[in-house]
């Protein structure tokens, strides 16, 4: 599950509609992932969606 979370956070985060980290920790928690600030908070995977949500505008 976890593998499925960070791939859904990088489709996320790749499709240009979110700005900011906690957008995208929202969308995975309405979407019923658990522990979701959890599993993204590693500081290279939070760079990783970061330069992906910039790459995407």
């Amino acid at each position: 599950m976890t593998a499925d979370l960070v791939t859904r956070a990088f489709e996320l985060a790749r499709s240009g509609k979110y700005r900011e980290l906690i957008e995208i920790e929202r969308q995975l928690t309405r979407e019923n992932y658990s522990n979701v600030g959890m599993h993204l908070n590693g500081p290279l995977l939070r760079k990783q969606l970061r330069a992906a949500m910039v790459a995407a505008k």
